[in-house]
Protein backbone atom coordinates (compact mmCIF):
# COMPACT_ATOMS: atom_id res chain seq x y z
CA UNK A 1 0.00 0.00 0.00
CA UNK A 2 2.86 2.01 0.54
CA UNK A 3 4.08 1.47 -2.61
CA UNK A 4 1.53 2.64 -4.20
CA UNK A 5 1.13 5.76 -1.86
CA UNK A 6 4.89 7.02 -3.39
CA UNK A 7 3.56 6.18 -7.34
CA UNK A 8 0.57 7.84 -7.09
CA UNK A 9 2.03 11.04 -5.64
CA UNK A 10 4.64 11.15 -8.54
CA UNK A 11 2.81 9.52 -11.42
CA UNK A 12 2.70 13.08 -13.26
CA UNK A 13 6.50 13.94 -12.68
CA UNK A 14 7.83 10.37 -13.48
CA UNK A 15 7.37 10.93 -17.48
CA UNK A 16 8.74 14.77 -17.08
CA UNK A 17 11.86 13.02 -15.25
CA UNK A 18 12.14 10.49 -17.57
CA UNK A 19 12.08 12.58 -20.64
CA UNK A 20 14.83 14.99 -18.64
CA UNK A 21 16.78 12.06 -18.09
CA UNK A 22 16.79 11.18 -21.87
CA UNK A 23 17.44 14.82 -22.81
CA UNK A 24 20.34 14.81 -20.34
CA UNK A 25 22.37 11.62 -21.35
CA UNK A 26 22.18 12.32 -24.92
CA UNK A 27 23.33 15.77 -25.11
CA UNK A 28 25.80 14.99 -22.73
CA UNK A 29 26.83 12.16 -24.65
CA UNK A 30 28.27 13.91 -27.01
CA UNK A 31 30.37 15.75 -25.59
CA UNK A 32 31.57 12.14 -23.76
CA UNK A 33 31.92 10.46 -27.10
CA UNK A 34 31.27 12.91 -29.77
CA UNK A 35 32.70 10.62 -33.19
CA UNK A 36 29.72 8.40 -32.42
CA UNK A 37 27.30 11.52 -33.19
CA UNK A 38 29.18 12.87 -36.44
CA UNK A 39 27.58 12.44 -39.80
CA UNK A 40 23.41 12.43 -38.48
CA UNK A 41 23.79 16.61 -38.54
CA UNK A 42 21.86 18.37 -41.44
CA UNK A 43 23.92 18.89 -44.02
CA UNK A 44 22.84 22.11 -45.40
CA UNK A 45 23.32 23.85 -41.89
CA UNK A 46 26.90 22.36 -42.24
CA UNK A 47 26.97 24.52 -45.54
CA UNK A 48 24.82 27.78 -44.62
CA UNK A 49 26.50 27.98 -40.74
CA UNK A 50 29.96 28.79 -39.95
CA UNK A 51 29.96 25.96 -37.90
CA UNK A 52 32.21 22.61 -38.40
CA UNK A 53 30.13 19.67 -38.15
CA UNK A 54 31.28 19.07 -35.00
CA UNK A 55 30.53 22.46 -33.47
CA UNK A 56 27.20 21.85 -34.47
CA UNK A 57 27.00 18.82 -32.95
CA UNK A 58 28.29 19.99 -30.03
CA UNK A 59 25.87 22.55 -30.02
CA UNK A 60 23.30 20.54 -30.05
CA UNK A 61 24.18 18.46 -27.08
CA UNK A 62 24.46 21.59 -25.04
CA UNK A 63 20.77 22.21 -26.40
CA UNK A 64 20.06 18.83 -25.69
CA UNK A 65 21.16 19.27 -21.77
CA UNK A 66 19.98 22.27 -21.27
CA UNK A 67 16.41 21.13 -22.07
CA UNK A 68 16.98 18.20 -20.33
CA UNK A 69 17.78 20.71 -16.89
CA UNK A 70 15.39 22.54 -17.82
CA UNK A 71 12.55 19.83 -17.75
CA UNK A 72 14.13 18.57 -14.47
CA UNK A 73 13.97 22.10 -13.03
CA UNK A 74 10.32 21.42 -13.00
CA UNK A 75 9.64 24.97 -14.08
CA UNK A 76 7.60 25.87 -17.83
CA UNK A 77 7.69 22.19 -18.45
CA UNK A 78 4.79 22.58 -20.94
CA UNK A 79 6.95 25.01 -23.05
CA UNK A 80 9.87 23.32 -22.46
CA UNK A 81 8.20 19.91 -23.36
CA UNK A 82 7.15 21.34 -26.42
CA UNK A 83 10.68 22.67 -27.43
CA UNK A 84 11.98 19.24 -26.41
CA UNK A 85 9.59 17.67 -28.94
CA UNK A 86 9.78 20.15 -31.80
CA UNK A 87 13.48 19.39 -31.76
CA UNK A 88 13.11 15.54 -31.87
CA UNK A 89 10.99 16.04 -34.62
CA UNK A 90 13.57 17.57 -36.35
CA UNK A 91 15.66 15.08 -35.64
CA UNK A 92 13.23 12.34 -36.54
CA UNK A 93 12.92 14.33 -40.16
CA UNK A 94 17.11 14.31 -40.31
CA UNK A 95 16.87 10.43 -39.91
CA UNK A 96 14.41 9.71 -42.67
CA UNK A 97 16.28 11.88 -45.09
CA UNK A 98 19.45 9.82 -43.97
CA UNK A 99 17.62 6.89 -45.01
CA UNK A 100 17.83 5.35 -41.30
CA UNK A 101 14.49 4.52 -40.86
CA UNK A 102 14.51 2.27 -37.86
CA UNK A 103 16.11 5.51 -35.85
CA UNK A 104 13.43 7.73 -37.29
CA UNK A 105 11.47 5.53 -35.88
CA UNK A 106 12.30 5.81 -32.45
CA UNK A 107 12.91 9.82 -32.62
CA UNK A 108 9.68 9.49 -33.74
CA UNK A 109 8.08 7.85 -30.54
CA UNK A 110 10.70 10.01 -28.48
CA UNK A 111 8.55 13.22 -30.33
CA UNK A 112 5.22 11.59 -29.58
CA UNK A 113 6.62 10.80 -25.20
CA UNK A 114 7.64 14.64 -25.13
CA UNK A 115 4.80 15.76 -27.12
CA UNK A 116 2.27 14.32 -23.98
CA UNK A 117 4.51 15.16 -21.57
CA UNK A 118 3.92 18.64 -22.69
CA UNK A 119 0.22 17.92 -22.98
CA UNK A 120 0.24 15.99 -19.37
CA UNK A 121 1.93 19.63 -18.23
CA UNK A 122 -0.57 21.36 -20.26
CA UNK A 123 -2.28 24.47 -17.68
Amino acid sequence: MELRKAFESKKEKLPVYGLSAFMLVAGLSKFVALGLWLGYEPRFLVQILPLTARQLTLMGGGFEAVLGFALLTGKKTFYTASLTAIYLFGISVQMINLGLYDLAIRDTGLTLYAASVAVLKYD
